[in-house]
């Protein structure tokens, strides 16, 4: 997913994943600056052992905390493959996700290759659900 900072900076402490029935597999998870497609942080999550909370997510802390300015726009994607996994967001039917004031999320994205390519969806919305915690605000 696509999101824009709030008005504070976000320290950043794992990422998660929503886990589908069934779900087994191993996930890289990261986050990447949307200015210059840097890779700001990333982390695994194993389906397989994780516990999921009562949201449905799972999660896996970074390596280190990340603090996201504000206002600033990144990428919070899930590392999926072909076969793999099962997710909500197929054939442009995408989950709404809700978020607090912390951040906005403006719609899917995905890579190909080296290239972001935003996807056909609405602002709250992503192919895979994906979440972050932080500190602070």
């Amino acid at each position: 997913m696509q999101i824009t900072i709030g008005a504070a900076p976000l320290a950043v402490t794992s990422l998660g994943r929503y886990v589908e029935t069934g779900n087994k597999g191993t996930h890289t998870l990261s986050i990447y600056r949307a200015s210059d497609g840097a890779l700001i942080s990333a982390t695994t999550l194993n389906l397989a052992t994780a516990q999921r909370d009562s949201t449905g997510y799972a999660y896996a802390s970074l390596p280190a905390p990340v603090t996201l300015p504000a206002g600033e726009i990144y990428y919070i994607v899930s590392g999926e493959t072909v076969g793999g996994d099962t997710w909500e967001g197929t054939n442009n039917n995408f989950p709404t996700l809700t978020h607090s004031a912390v951040a906005s999320i403006q719609g899917a994205i995905y890579r190909k290759g080296t290239t972001w390519i935003s996807g056909n969806s609405a602002a709250n919305q992503s192919y895979v659900p994906v979440s972050f915690q932080y500190t602070g605000q």
